[in-house]
């Protein structure tokens, strides 16, 4: 008996030491925060969505989503460490990352691409009883283009009346602080059009678009070509199906920014990838959350990247066989940018 006890000690003394920082590491849980849009957006229902999922199937995890605001407000809260990941617009992202823009006077942030989603646009959603069928419908009318929070809104403002040849003082521009603010205005009568950061699909875009009749007016191909040759390469072309809204009788061409998962540099590299790897092990999962869930894939993720990957998502990258010497060095060469 005494042998067999000094051989059960030596073995726990032996083998201790390799086994203990495994169980600590199994014991670790880890508290997330994710920003979104505003309530009501379609960012907002798959922040919820993802976060409720994650937390469900990752022991290790416990997410919940927070609406913050806008694009801007969203990358600001993940760079100064006021939440841990955000979804954001590629365009607020890329300004963040490179200490640009409404983020110059700070500097760059402290930002890495996680995943990357849906297409968000920016187009012109007006009052059919304002008679704006055209950019050029626009002179003399009162339009919501400006936020706080989002400073591609005023951009995309100022790119449509320069297309269409209408000076800023032949129009009155208003600002908002959030979309359902900008939505009641239109639904009211108080602004004759909005510049829109709503997804279609949106249930507060469907919502308005069954009480209240309203338009989009369609860019030209000339036009969305020079929309997307001034707001750079966070842009894509969007066309928008016949039918997709009440009153839409064809097909209408606008300009997107895909919105994208951020998170903050720090986020431990685990964290990130047990994050990660949950949604890619339960897609159908994700997919159901939302008709525009669908893109949250790791194949999507490296499809154009604004930004570079953190390195849980480049670990899971690399687990799956996804990630090549040509996406390596392009993460050098981004990584090289801000430095």
């Amino acid at each position: 008996m005494k042998i067999f006890s000094i051989l059960c000690v030596s073995v726990l003394i032996l083998f201790t030491p390799s086994i203990l920082p495994q169980l600590k590491a199994a014991e670790e849980h880890y508290s997330l925060v994710i920003g979104t849009s505003s309530v009501g957006s379609s960012g907002y229902t798959q922040g919820v969505g993802i976060a409720n999922l994650v937390s469900k199937k990752e022991r290790n995890l416990s997410v919940n989503a927070r609406p913050i605001g806008g694009s801007d407000a969203n990358v600001r809260a993940v760079g100064e460490g006021k939440v841990d990941m955000a979804i954001v617009n590629a365009f607020s992202a890329v300004q963040g990352y490179r200490g640009e823009g409404v983020y110059a006077a700070k500097g760059r942030l402290p930002i890495r691409l996680v995943l990357q989603g849906f297409l968000t646009p920016r187009y012109i959603l007006a009052r059919k009883a304002s008679g704006i069928k055209t950019l050029a419908d626009l002179r003399g009318k009162t339009i919501i283009g400006k936020r706080p929070a989002m400073a591609d809104l005023e951009l995309a403002t100022n790119l449509y009346l320069e297309i269409a040849g209408i000076r800023r003082d032949e129009v009155k521009i208003v600002e908002t602080t959030e979309t359902g603010e900008s939505l009641n205005a239109l639904k009211v009568g108080s602004a004759d059009a909005a510049i829109m950061p709503l997804t279609f699909s949106a249930p507060s875009f469907q919502e308005i678009t069954r009480t209240t009749d309203l338009t989009v007016p369609s860019l030209t191909p000339e036009q969305a070509e020079k929309m997307l040759e001034r707001l750079g390469p966070a842009y894509r072309l969007l066309k928008v199906p016949m039918g997709t809204f009440r009153g839409q009788d064809k097909e209408i061409l606008t300009v997107a920014t895909p919105m994208i998962l951020i998170a903050r540099e720090s986020l431990p590299e685990k964290v990130v990838y047990l994050f990660v790897k949950t949604i890619a092990e339960n897609f159908k999962d994700v997919a159901a959350i939302h008709s525009e869930a669908v893109h949250w894939t790791l194949d999507n993720a490296l499809e154009s990247p604004p930004l570079p990957f953190h390195n849980g998502v480049v670990q899971l990258f690399k687990e799956k066989g996804l990630w090549k010497p040509s996406h390596e060095a392009w993460q050098k060469r981004r990584l090289k940018e801000v430095k």
